[in-house]
């Protein structure tokens, strides 16, 4: 089923009772390159999953490019519910798998899926020019 949804808070002849939350990062993907180069698997295995690692690895020629973006989309996604990296909260609660079309999909774990229960729908885009990077993250959440 799809619905015309927009931020107003309208379907199309229905009103529901919703909100948007989006956050945005910006990364710099040589930031992220000399982090990975410093600190090697350790810096995979403490910001990403199994899966994710997997993504990445099979990302022969855009290794770098592909963990930038999954790091900046788990930036954006912790913004997006007003949180940011606090509170207990940690990269890995964010887990972003790209499909088989490539579309990157935001996936919630441990105290953060706990939290948010209320997710009516989410999208992730992702795009970089030269040596920059830029993640939005966009959730539609029901109203307590």
């Amino acid at each position: 089923m799809h619905l015309a949804i927009c931020s107003c808070g309208y379907m199309v002849g229905k009103k529901i009772e919703m909100h948007l939350c989006q956050g945005i990062d910006l990364v710099k993907i040589d930031r992220v390159r000399r982090i990975y180069n410093k600190f090697n698997d350790r810096f995979l295995l403490k910001v990403f999953s199994t899966r994710e690692i997997d993504q990445i690895k099979k990302s022969k020629e855009n290794q770098i490019t592909k963990m930038a973006g999954k790091f900046s989309c788990k930036e954006a996604a912790s913004k997006a519910l007003g949180k940011g990296m606090s509170n207990g909260i940690t990269f890995k609660n964010f887990e972003i798998i790209n499909d088989k079309y490539g579309k990157p999909i935001l996936y919630l774990h441990g105290k953060v899926n706990k939290n948010i229960k209320d997710i009516i729908s989410s999208n992730v885009s992702i795009s970089h020019d030269g040596e920059y990077l830029v993640a939005i993250v966009t959730l539609i959440l029901k109203n307590r």
